[in-house]
């Protein structure tokens, strides 16, 4: 059942660590729009994520995730570059990562942020781009 949008249901974004929730009602929605222009379905792989998530352990400070203001998602159907395009093109999203296991990153940042994460470690998001965004054939 989708209880937050047309296609998404507050199970999706709880936390993996305990199942808690805390979501920026303006997450959903823009997923649901990112979704409506890219005419295919989005896995939620990450959403909320508690204090006590290993994730934000490791983190000084809270992140967008712990904040209920990001979410790590597949685009099914389009590869890692359309799926950064469609992402971009909607302005929806301050931030947006680029992560080498094919997910973006969106979050709801109030500025933008564009960056890319490779074997684990977070790059700019030009390198990243070289490295996952296939060249076009000449």
């Amino acid at each position: 059942m989708s209880d937050l949008t047309r296609n998404f249901s507050s199970r999706e974004f709880a936390c993996k660590h305990c199942g808690a929730l805390r979501l920026d009602p303006a997450l959903p929605a823009a997923l649901q729009a990112l979704r409506d222009l890219a005419g295919r379905p989005i896995i939620v792989l990450s959403g909320y994520r508690c204090p006590d998530h290993p994730e934000e352990h490791r983190k000084t400070t809270p992140g967008m995730h712990a904040q209920g203001k990001a979410a790590d998602v597949l685009l099914q159907g389009h590869t890692l570059r359309r799926a950064y395009d469609l992402a971009a093109a909607l302005g929806l999203f301050g931030g947006i990562g680029i992560y080498d296991g094919g997910f973006l990153h969106l979050d709801l940042r109030p500025t933008p942020a564009r960056w890319g994460r490779l074997a684990g470690v977070y790059v700019p998001f030009s390198r990243a781009a070289a490295i996952l965004f296939p060249r076009p054939l000449q």
